[in-house]
């Protein structure tokens, strides 16, 4: 069990580094190719300890900014945040698309183990697992 909210946990955390689902809408807005292209131009992909200051700036706003604008509506991630009011936070708009498909990916994968077994239902609550997550975030992580 511990295993399980371990593994849910680092998906979440990751999930969350780079990723939002809009306003309630579980359908992604752009291809798998698509997400792709724009998260080789990201940087997400690149080491920490590689990222410049306004990188390792960037990357915080993102992750902050998920804990502060993600809640959890029926089992889904939703950002409470538009894109023009992320773009006003100063993150490009690229972002947009690579976070709500990222939260998508997360909440659909989380779907599916409930579905074949690998997730108990009784340990698939997101949002505990979100407050979850959060909490350790907040108390470390960052």
């Amino acid at each position: 069990m511990k295993k399980i909210v371990e593994k849910i946990s680092a998906i979440l955390l990751m999930g969350i580094s780079v990723a939002f689902i809009s306003c309630g809408n579980n359908q992604a807005t752009i291809s798998a190719e698509k997400y792709k292209e724009l998260l080789n131009e990201s940087i997400l992909l690149i080491p920490d300890s590689l990222l410049n200051e306004e990188q390792t700036a960037l990357k915080t706003k993102l992750v902050d900014l998920v804990y502060e604008e993600v809640e959890v509506v029926d089992n889904n991630l939703v950002l409470k945040m538009s894109r023009e009011a992320l773009e006003q936070q100063g993150i490009p708009s690229f972002y947009y698309d690579i976070l709500q498909y990222q939260m998508k990916e997360t909440t659909d994968t989380m779907k599916k183990w409930v579905e074949d077994g690998t997730l108990p239902v009784e340990h698939a609550d997101l949002d505990s697992l979100f407050r979850k997550s959060k909490e350790q975030y907040l108390n470390g992580y960052k």
